[in-house]
Parts: structure tokens; C-alpha cells; sequence
């Protein structure tokens, strides 16, 4: 199943990787210190070096990002993944990346965006996705 779909793990992988495009492109902008890490009052507790802002978070995104998608398609019963919900977590990852990398970098340039809302709404519609799907897919070892 993976040889099926290693145009859209491309396709993943590559937007995950955006956030650090957009990060060399704002290098000279961004600050020394980015904040990683926001607490449930909107303000930072938590900061990253410039370097690993930029290129270890979404790094870490891809590594997660492959580790689920190849564990999913190690399943034995891999013939039962509704194919709603593989797209679903192909797309979940570059999504937060994405998202989070907009956010972190928003931030960094001095806009004061309420990281906290977009976080929920984000956490809501993913909610309402694997709320409409899950009850229609068949018991199999990973979804």
C-alpha cells in the first residue's frame, strides 16, 4: 500500500517542510531566540534557538509524520484502513506543521497572534474530522 501512496508521502513530506523555507526566507528577520511554546494565557514560556526553530521542529514533524504512516501501513490488516482516514492522517501532521511553523514565525516578527485560539480551532475541526470518520471504519490494529 505504501508504493500506492508514495506520491501523497512526498506530497506530505514536502509541505512539512515548508515551514522552513519560509524560515530561510525570514532569516535575517527573525530574532536570535524564537518562542516554541506558548501557555494557556497566550504568552511564551518557552524558547528554541533561531536554528532548531527553523529547521528542528519540522524535522521532528517528518520523523513523526513517517514513523505513523509506516507503522500504519506494517498493519497486518492494512486491506481494512478506510481510505478517508489514511488521508486523514497523511494530512494531519503537514497540517500542524504548517499551522504551528505560520504561528511561531508570526510571533518571532512581533505580531502577537492568539496562538491559543488558532490551536483550538485547529483541535476542534480535527475532532470533527476523526468524529465523522472513525464510527464508519472497520476494527484493523492501527486506526
Amino acid at each position: 500500500m505504501l508504493k500506492k501512496n508514495k506520491w501523497i508521502l512526498l506530497l506530505t513530506s514536502v509541505v512539512i517542510l515548508l515551514p522552513v523555507a519560509a524560515g530561510l526566507i525570514l532569516w535575517d528577520r527573525l530574532p536570535d531566540q524564537i518562542a516554541t511554546h506558548f501557555g494557556t494565557d497566550n504568552v511564551p514560556n518557552g524558547w528554541s534557538s533561531k536554528a532548531f526553530a527553523i529547521f528542528g521542529l519540522p524535522g521532528i514533524t517528518l520523523a513523526l509524520h513517517w514513523f505513523a504512516i509506516f507503522i500504519t501501513q506494517a498493519d497486518p490488516k492494512r486491506k481494512n484502513i478506510n481510505g478517508k482516514m489514511l488521508m486523514l492522517l497523511f494530512w494531519i501532521c503537514p497540517s500542524v506543521s504548517v499551522l504551528l511553523g505560520a504561528l511561531t514565525y508570526i510571533h518571532a516578527m512581533g505580531m502577537k497572534p492568539d496562538v491559543g485560539l488558532f490551536v483550538m480551532l485547529f483541535l476542534g475541526l480535527m475532532f470533527l474530522l476523526l468524529g465523522n470518520y472513525l464510527p464508519k471504519c472497520q476494527q484493523n490494529y492501527s486506526l
